[in-house]
């Protein structure tokens, strides 16, 4: 049985990884601030379980739960049905005392049929996870090849699908690194920037990198790193580590390539 499910955010994707609050680099204290508050995550998962407490009892009487109508009409399955949705829908059923004891309570062959779809359910949503975290490594590393000029400089003979794609990767992470030091056009701009060839030389001086020292590329590559190695955390059940900047840039590093590869 897995230590925790550990289902992907909702709504994450390659591009917005970092934006999340699972992933986000903070230092230390910021970290021990936020742990003692509880996040919409915390508060979703205080919904599921007070949810899961009623269905022990019968329907919740929530609109549209999907469970209600079969609690209704088999009731004397009301803790199966009711642990089943609990398991469907949280990550941290393993850690809830009143879930064990349910599971505890079914008959052995039952139990052993619920065990099975909980690995299920943890197994599908680690491939799910497995599969953003691939793609992050992908663009990760096309970025820090491109790092500081753009695509230009890591393409010289590429047919205009590959040449697009890179292009992409370049400006969501670019404009994410000049949002870190407070630069860079709005999404606006880019977009109008983007949407007209002949002005593609603007574009591309808008989103150039060069214009960061050496210490800032730096430290806009650790952050990048930073941030999946938290979403790697995240999808393996571990808390998300402080960013410290640049003593750990070399374990985020060693860290992070060979995880994203697993």
């Amino acid at each position: 049985m897995p230590r925790q499910s550990r289902r992907p955010p909702v709504g994450i994707t390659r591009f917005n990884y970092w934006h999340l609050e699972i992933c986000q680099p903070r230092d230390e204290q910021t970290l021990m601030f936020r742990r003692h508050f509880s996040s919409q995550a915390d508060e979703g998962e205080t919904h599921l379980a007070e949810r899961f407490v009623r269905h022990l009892h019968g329907p919740c009487g929530e609109p549209s739960c999907r469970l209600d109508r079969k609690l209704a009409r088999s009731p004397r399955r009301s803790v199966e049905l009711a642990l089943s949705g609990y398991i469907e829908d949280s990550r941290e059923w393993s850690r809830n005392k009143l879930a064990q004891q349910a599971l505890k309570s079914l008959a052995p062959a039952r139990r052993a049929t619920m065990r099975e779809f909980a690995t299920k359910q943890h197994d599908q949503w680690r491939q799910d996870l497995d599969t953003i975290i691939g793609r992050i490594r992908e663009d990760l590393e096309q970025f820090e090849q491109m790092i500081p000029k753009g695509p230009g400089s890591a393409v010289k003979m590429l047919v205009e699908t590959g040449y697009s794609a890179k292009r992409k990767i370049w400006q969501e992470y670019a404009t994410q690194a000049l949002a870190l030091f407070g630069r860079g056009p709005t999404t606006l701009a880019i977009t109008i920037g983007a949407a007209e060839r002949a002005t593609a030389g603007r574009l591309r001086a808008r989103l150039d990198l060069r214009n960061l020292s050496a210490e800032e590329q730096a430290y806009v590559v650790h952050w990048f790193r930073h941030a999946a190695r938290n979403l790697i955390r995240y999808r393996n059940g571990d808390l998300a580590l402080p960013f410290e900047h640049p003593s750990c840039a070399d374990t985020c590093r060693d860290t992070v390539r060979p995880a994203l590869r697993s």
